[in-house]
């Protein structure tokens, strides 16, 4: 049982502190996913492309998330120390992200919490674009040939 202890503290300090040491790389990688997912938009005009564009994506959208989810992580300790990381890890991991935005909501900083829940709904609401865009894929005669 302390090892187990152990190694949640240790994980989470770890991403405490990986996430403060590398903040400015993550927050390049946002912006290069960020760039991809409108390339991929563009490139979404296709529709022999729509299939990789959407998964693309799709799959662009769960970099997104981990690095919010990081984000968050950091947000809530922060605010709210280890006892507020531990109350969103045990709603199975996903809390994390209400307990950084009730975190930031208690300490008044209203617009912070705007930006951080339309944040969320953009990761979800581009992650069904991509999902949405890759089932209007059509296929070319060539691949309805090779399926049949």
């Amino acid at each position: 049982m302390c090892l187990m202890i152990a190694t949640f503290v240790f994980f989470v300090r770890g991403g405490v502190w990986v996430t403060e040491r590398y903040m400015d790389t993550f927050n390049a990688i946002n912006g290069w996913v960020f760039v991809t997912i409108l390339v991929l938009l563009f490139l979404s005009v296709f529709p022999r492309l729509r299939l990789y564009t959407g998964l693309g994506i799709y799959y662009a959208t769960t970099v997104w998330g981990v690095l919010f989810w990081f984000f968050c992580l950091w947000v809530t300790y922060q605010f709210w120390g280890f006892f507020g990381i531990l109350i969103g890890l045990i709603l199975a991991g996903i809390g994390i992200f209400a307990t950084a935005t009730l975190a930031i909501l208690t300490s008044g900083q209203y617009f912070a919490t705007f930006v951080m829940v339309l944040n969320l709904a953009m990761i979800f609401g581009v992650r069904m674009l991509g999902y949405w865009i890759a089932t209007k894929h059509k296929e070319t005669e060539a691949e309805v040939s090779l399926n049949a």
